[in-house]
């Protein structure tokens, strides 16, 4: 249970980073708000299900099969009222 109340502006964001494999994967993360937020990706391999919203969700990040060679890195930032939170 969770409670988001009071007039300071809150961004919460679990968890904060993950390991991927190099296959497709899905990872679910949450984004705890009392302002409206936003999802943005930096790289085309990571794509959130969810890239808006307010309040309390659950958000699932769905990763790209790693057809390449070494190690790729991204970063996923949740967004709202000035704050920013990211996701490695």
């Amino acid at each position: 249970l969770s409670c988001i109340q009071g007039t300071t502006t809150s961004l919460l964001v679990t968890p904060t980073s993950y390991e991927i494999p190099s296959t497709v994967s899905t990872s679910i993360f949450t984004i705890g708000s009392n302002t409206n937020w936003t999802v943005n990706s930096s790289s085309t391999w990571i794509t959130a299900s969810i890239t808006s919203g307010f309040g309390i969700r659950s958000n699932a990040l769905t990763i790209a099969n790693h057809t390449g060679t070494g190690i790729r890195f991204g970063t996923v930032t949740v967004s709202g009222s000035g704050i920013s939170r990211i996701i490695h």
